[in-house]
């Protein structure tokens, strides 16, 4: 099941070019709510994000067909076939440990079981371009974690 946020204003957010997590959470602290910063004057904006940033976020919310607001839609498409759940920082499936770090990433892409976020985890990241035999080094690592109570955690 896809926990749908495309029309979370907090989800659109991420989509402008520009601001990334930090800034997210810099508006989120600025103006109490991802909600409230997005529906926010853009003099406001302005006034902590520059110009340029707050008027690219002013041109993504004016526009149903921005291409931030398509990529957002594509993604959200590929989620829903690929049976990929978004969770939100809020949401009570996020997990704990990582909701308590600095700047969290608001959003977690989950494919599987939303149930092992709560485990013991290890992140195994690897290169675009690796060699067979560092896949195969990534796989045997990665075997012996998860025989160890281990969830290994990856990108998409």
């Amino acid at each position: 099941m896809l926990s749908s946020p495309s029309f979370d204003p907090a989800f659109l957010l991420l989509s402008v070019p520009g601001l990334g997590v930090s800034r997210y959470w810099q508006l989120h602290e600025a103006f109490g709510s991802p909600e409230a910063a997005f529906h926010a004057p853009i003099a406001s904006l302005a006034a902590g994000l520059g110009q340029d940033l707050a008027h690219a976020l002013d041109a993504v919310r004016q526009n149903s067909q921005h291409p931030a607001q398509q990529e957002l839609q594509r993604t959200l498409a590929w989620c829903a076939a690929h049976n990929v759940r978004v969770l939100t920082h809020t949401d009570s499936d996020y997990p704990p440990l990582l909701k308590e770090t600095h700047r969290a990433p608001p959003y977690l892409f989950v494919q599987g079981a939303v149930s092992a976020l709560h485990q013991p985890q290890v992140a195994i990241v690897g290169s675009r371009s690796s060699t067979h035999n560092g896949k195969a080094q990534a796989r045997g690592m990665a075997g012996e974690l998860v025989a160890h109570g281990f969830t290994v955690t990856s990108g998409l």
